[in-house]
């Protein structure tokens, strides 16, 4: 079989080790089938012995173009992956084929097997799968390799390369999305008035900023203020402790079994309460799903649906936070959690949420996230990151916030996110000042 035979073979094969390299076997794989590429991959989907070989075999003689070896310390050794390296330079040597193989080697420190010594490899993907990406489809396009509808992939492919990220060396300071807690000078232990009723322990109980430990109750709550938040259970004061002292040893007076991590769960548990409290006194609403749970702002809770604040660049500015898309409206929302290092942290990971004109929420969680990507696929990290920094600035008008518990006993937290050094820049597209928000409205 000679070149010309094989113009009519139109399968791209992905040769990799499974299950080691799935991740970026599928990951290329559906890349190339997003520019109209017909791509084999085996996903585990095939089972071994006689029968799968015959398949590949089958795959590869009579219906391959172009065969794409991923290389790395764990395809090298894999008695699957030199097989099929060794069939596909048996075929390329019997028919004289050009350019048959493109080994693209995924990882450092990793030889390329002697037989593919002279192949002109790619190695862009140790780094960069981006830019791997984008040599992959100019390999492909030199070698007029066939594709399905061409003209329907032309702005997808253009959309591909565009949107391949590549990597430079040079200094970065990078934002993260999460903003450092500082904890109320005390805490307080409480024990239930025993002229009362009980406190609720069911879901009910995590209304309340409180948390049960040893028999007690723990809250950054000096009595007063707890006994207006809990109106229906009244509480005694137990003990009163410097929170750094509590948490780091005198946690064990009431709970000798306990270890650092469980007293670390509880004064994170303990946290989301304050901060939930904070939200629904801002007017957010939420919505509970399974494992988690959205805040969210309603319809015209701040003038115009929309806020004004400094972003990172100290730049004044303002982002729409809610508005009509298409029959839905769109609202800001977030998700978050408290984290712990040698600090506390609130995490939180901006969304997007949508409700009738009545501000109902649709119910599914799963159709949600279809429209959630649908609608928010062409907004940019900037465009996040301005929408996260705003809630953040509104919550206290550029200022810390400040949750407080009691005289002289607050729980601060930082409006501004930590950042971090890097020293690999992401370039990336700024957006103009009038990009995304003049569309929030449509």
């Amino acid at each position: 079989m000679g070149n010309n035979e094989n113009i009519s073979k139109d399968i791209v094969f992905i040769s990799h080790a499974t299950p080691e390299d799935n991740e970026i076997a599928i990951w290329l794989a559906s890349r190339l089938e997003n520019a109209g590429y017909n791509v084999w991959v085996d996903k585990n989907e095939l089972t071994g012995g006689e029968e799968f070989w015959d398949n590949i075999q089958d795959i590869l003689t009579n219906k391959t173009v172009k065969f794409i070896s991923i290389i790395s310390n764990s395809s090298i050794n894999k008695n699957g992956v030199k097989d099929e390296i060794s069939y596909a330079l048996e075929l390329e040597r019997k028919n004289n084929l050009s350019e048959f193989i493109l080994p693209i080697k995924i990882e450092e420190n990793v030889t390329v097997p002697i037989n593919l010594g002279r192949k002109n490899y790619i190695d862009d993907f140790k780094t960069d799968w981006g830019t791997g990406l984008e040599r992959v489809l100019n390999f492909l396009d030199k070698n007029n390799v066939p594709r399905n509808n061409i003209s329907n992939y032309k702005d997808l492919e253009l959309v591909l390369r565009k949107d391949v990220v590549k990597l430079e060396k040079g200094n970065e300071t990078i934002m993260s999305n999460q903003f450092k807690i500082t904890l109320p000078e005390f805490i307080f232990l409480y024990e239930k008035d025993t002229n009362a009723n009980e406190l609720p322990r069911t879901h009910e109980y995590y209304d309340y900023p409180v948390r049960e430990f040893a028999g007690n109750l723990l809250s950054f709550f000096e009595l007063q203020k707890i006994n207006s938040i809990i109106e229906s259970q009244q509480l005694v004061l137990v003990a009163k402790y410097k929170t750094d002292n509590f948490i780091n040893e005198q946690y064990k007076e009431y709970s000798y079994n306990s270890k650092k991590d469980d007293i670390d769960r509880v004064f994170k548990t303990l946290i989301s309460k304050t901060f939930d409290m904070l939200f629904k006194n801002k007017g957010l609403k939420n919505i509970q799903w399974k494992h988690t749970c959205d805040w969210w702002f309603p319809s015209n809770l701040i003038p115009d649906n929309k806020i004004y604040f400094t972003n990172y660049y100290d730049k004044k500015t303002y982002r729409v936070i809610t508005g009509k898309s298409i029959q839905y409206i769109w609202h800001f929302c977030f998700r978050y959690r408290i984290r712990s290092n040698d600090n506390f942290y609130i995490e939180i990971s901006p969304r997007t949420i949508y409700t009738d004109d009545k501000d109902i929420v649709i119910p599914s969680d799963s159709r949600l996230n279809r429209i959630r990507i649908s609608r928010t696929k062409t907004w940019y990290n900037e465009k996040w990151r301005d929408l996260l920094v705003g809630f953040m600035y509104w919550l206290n008008n550029g200022n810390d916030i400040v949750i407080n518990c009691g005289d002289d006993n607050s729980l601060i937290c930082s409006w501004k996110p930590e950042f971090f050094k890097s020293e690999i820049k992401i370039p990336e597209d700024k957006l103009r000042d009038d990009d995304g928000d003049i569309q929030d409205g449509q």
